[in-house]
């Protein structure tokens, strides 16, 4: 059964409907039965906030491909093992798993998802394929959760790398995939009307670990519509927002000896605010990065053979830069009132001095330069 764009896009249409109509619904349901994110010294919302907005989204994800996905188990297994996910994700919104356990829950959510062939294939040694990919699927989900910790950011990353996505499998003529993620992007999208700044909702565990791990295994599809460079470019590039974040926050609390399992106000997002910016500003800088990062995966799917791949270098020196300068920062962790200690100027007048300061700037452009060159070098 091959899917008509017509459906594909009353597929969409459903899921945004449905999402407008379940999350304020849900929303209400927490608000009477107590669902209620309160506020915490390692959290960052200020004001009790309703939970469990992933119920709103998983619910309308399912009323958007139920009706439109050929019936075939392989493809099933994508939303099916989504399901096992959401649902470790809401017992761990009521009763608080210890993270020990949610890894273990995750695993086997995981062992669920390759054991019908959602693996990567990037080596002959099949094992190794299987690691591979219990890692991504695993580092992904973590990736989004820990991405939720700001008004909007998990759910406008994810509505970006959802849509390019959707777009990679048009252009592979992957159309059942398309419906897929097309579907989760415009759920996300209905979900974002409430959960953006100021938010009345949040997504919880079971939405940010749900959208997390729909988004790698439909990424690794990716990596098996094109070669080399495409397989390991176009999932790490459509999803480097979370990747940076995780590996930001993971190296930072490693180096000062923190958990990285608890939750915590030094994100990536909430250093952007301590340069100056407002909470909407910081999470829309971080979807710019997203579209930025997902249109090179896009234009690397339709020719990966062009020399501009070199652009690849220049998105990591620019992420590597970003996540050093951040990581120098020192700040006040009180509830949106994250502040550079003795900085009150503009924000983009605090990056240009620091960039600046004794040459730096300069150091960048020759760094540029040299890794850009090389790289080149190196696919040719």
């Amino acid at each position: 059964m091959t899917l008509s764009l017509h459906a594909i896009y009353l597929s969409g249409l459903i899921a945004l409907a449905c999402s407008l109509v379940f999350v304020p619904a849900v929303r209400l349901l927490a608000h009477r039965f107590g669902w209620i994110s309160r506020p915490r010294v390692d959290r960052w919302n200020a004001k009790s906030i309703a939970l469990c907005g992933g119920i709103g989204i998983f619910l309308s994800y399912l009323a958007g491909i139920v009706c439109f996905i050929p019936r075939d188990f392989r493809l099933w297994s994508v939303p099916l093992a989504g399901c096992c996910i959401f649902c470790l994700g809401l017992i761990d919104d009521f009763i608080h798993i210890k993270p020990s356990s949610k890894l273990i829950g995750q695993i086997m959510c995981a062992a669920l998802a390759i054991y019908f062939d959602n693996t990567f294939h990037f080596f002959h040694n099949e094992l190794l394929n299987i690691l591979c990919s219990f890692f991504w699927i695993v580092a992904i989900s973590n990736a989004f959760n820990l991405l939720d910790n700001m008004d909007g950011l998990a759910a406008g990353v994810g509505i970006i790398a959802s849509a390019f996505l959707t777009a990679v499998f048009f252009n592979e003529k992957q159309i059942s995939l398309a419906c897929l993620a097309l579907t989760l992007c415009a759920s996300l999208i209905g979900f974002l009307c409430f959960n953006f700044y100021p938010a009345s909702i949040f997504m919880g565990d079971c939405g940010s670990l749900f959208i997390g791990f729909m988004l790698a295994l439909l990424s690794m599809k990716t990596a098996s519509l094109g070669g080399a460079v495409t397989a390991i470019a176009v999932p790490t590039l459509v999803l480097s927002v979370p990747i940076l974040d995780m590996a930001y926050v993971s190296i930072t609390r490693i180096v000062r000896g923190q958990s990285v399992a608890v939750g915590g106000k030094d994100h990536t997002s909430h250093c952007l605010i301590s340069l100056g910016l407002s909470e909407p500003r910081a999470a829309l800088t971080l979807y710019v990065l997203a579209s930025v990062s997902g249109t090179l995966a896009y234009w690397i799917d339709r020719s990966p053979d062009l020399p501009k791949l070199f652009l690849i270098p220049v998105i990591l020196v620019i992420f590597s830069l970003l996540g050093v300068y951040l990581a120098h920062m020192t700040y006040d962790l009180h509830p949106r009132k994250l502040e550079k200690v003795g900085a009150h100027s503009p924000w983009m007048t605090n990056l240009f001095v620091q960039l600046t300061f004794k040459r730096r700037i300069f150091e960048v452009i020759l760094d540029f330069a040299l890794i850009s060159f090389c790289f080149y070098r190196t696919q040719n």
